[in-house]
């Protein structure tokens, strides 16, 4: 928090505030714990009861494994665990400039981590309508190959059914409902998990790094009670807000910049401040 002024004096720094916003939601560090809510080892107990009936199998995290601290309340455990359909690849059927044909979108519509409808192209195939290759709305995006800045990056499709299909070198998993989905998406594209999937890509080529499905579903996540996943997503969406408004300051003066600063790091330090009250109270 101290660093948020030295971040913010150019645009191109903004996104770097962005990720300490996504660090400290990972961490326990944005909102205060609430000892009321029931921890995330009960709720992975009904997540685990869900999967038994379906007979997944599930990988679980080493607990010497763990990548950092975490409140007590919360849970570390492997995106598997969490996972009800999937991992899927795609499939990349040769292009076509066919104007009724297919769309699949390419990897550019999940690159930014929020889905784009606007990047696809149109591909030679036939498709039944049931079949699992059309995306639906909640589907969490992963990209199997990309640049070793990119690869593993997250979106959640958030388009109309049976509209989409998604390429080989996208791979899709679909989340149990016990979960927030956006808070998955949010740990997913965190720093530490960009660093676990950077580490842990391969391949002969050092433009198109890959991870396979076994590293998906390895990837880490540090899950808290489902309360407090939403309470972050709401802190996140309201602190990405005021980042974008930062952002937009910076051609209109230093003055708002300033003022929208200041705005920002009251809302990051809301949470701090009530959890010293009552620890001081206590």
């Amino acid at each position: 928090l101290d660093s948020f002024p030295s971040l913010t004096a150019r645009a191109d720094q903004i996104k770097h505030l962005r990720k300490t916003i996504l660090n400290l939601a990972v961490r326990g560090k944005l909102v205060p714990q609430d000892p009321n809510d029931e921890p995330a080892s009960e709720l992975l107990k009904r997540i685990v009861t869900e999967k038994a009936r379906t007979r997944r199998s599930t990988i679980t995290i080493d607990s010497e494994l763990e990548p950092f601290a975490i409140p007590s309340s919360w849970k570390w455990v492997a995106l598997g665990e969490l996972v009800v359909t999937g991992p899927q690849n795609g499939i990349s059927p040769r292009p076509t400039k066919r104007p009724d044909a297919p769309r699949a979108i390419t990897l550019t519509a999940t690159t930014s981590a929020v889905f784009d409808p606007t990047q696809f192209k149109h591909v030679e195939v036939d498709i039944p309508d049931e079949s699992d290759l059309w995306l639906r709305e909640g589907d969490l995006l992963f990209q199997r190959g990309n640049t070793r800045e990119y690869v593993g990056i997250a979106a959640i499709y958030d388009g109309p059914p049976r509209t989409f299909l998604f390429p080989d070198l996208i791979m899709r998993v679909r989340l149990t409902e016990l979960v927030d989905l956006r808070f998955v998406h949010l740990a997913a594209i965190s720093p530490p998990a960009r660093a676990y999937f950077a580490a842990n890509a391969s391949g002969a080529s050092a433009t198109m790094p890959k991870i396979n499905q076994t590293t998906l579903v390895s990837l880490p996540v540090p899950l808290p009670p489902l309360a407090e996943q939403r309470r972050i997503v709401a802190r996140v969406d309201d602190l990405m807000a005021l980042c974008d408004r930062l952002e937009a300051s910076l051609a209109a003066g230093d003055d708002i910049r300033r003022r929208l600063l200041k705005s920002l790091l009251a809302e990051a330090l809301a949470p701090v401040e009530a959890e010293r009250e009552l620890e001081a109270a206590e």
